[in-house]
């Protein structure tokens, strides 16, 4: 940034110059150099949301929120009360208002038992805002 005083002879240009050096809030630009930000707020930040089950699930007290435009599920007490087969992909629970959401990969899970003394992994993946697992055993 240059500074401007009185009687500046190329006052004009000077101004000019510090307006393209001045971040814009809105448009598209490139910005470069190191930056440090700060309690950053996501337009698209989704506050805690409690999960709805699906057929064969009961819920706890499992959530999901979007914060800094990561989701963030928690599947506490989440348990099932049905068989889960092998193999296949079970849908468990939506994520109300979040039927846009798509994870762009798997990932993995631990599902334990009433007493959490058994377990077994599953690959876990959203698409369209519906939690869905793929365990490796039955």
């Amino acid at each position: 940034m240059k500074k401007i005083y009185n009687g500046m002879p190329d006052a004009g240009t000077a101004i000019n110059d510090n307006f393209n050096e001045v971040v814009s809030k809105t448009g598209d630009e490139t910005i470069s150099g190191s930056k440090t930000f700060e309690e950053l707020h996501f337009s698209g930040d989704i506050p805690k949301r409690s999960l709805t089950p699906k057929t064969g699930f009961a819920n706890g007290s499992s959530w999901y929120r979007v914060k800094n435009g990561m989701l963030q599920i928690s599947c506490t007490g989440l348990s099932i009360t049905a068989k889960v087969p092998a193999g296949a992909w079970k849908d468990v629970c939506s994520l109300p208002g979040a039927d846009s959401i798509n994870s762009t990969g798997d990932a993995t899970t631990v599902i334990m038992n009433a007493n959490n003394t058994s377990y077994t992994g599953a690959r876990v993946r959203v698409v369209d805002g519906v939690l869905r697992i793929l365990p490796e055993t039955a």
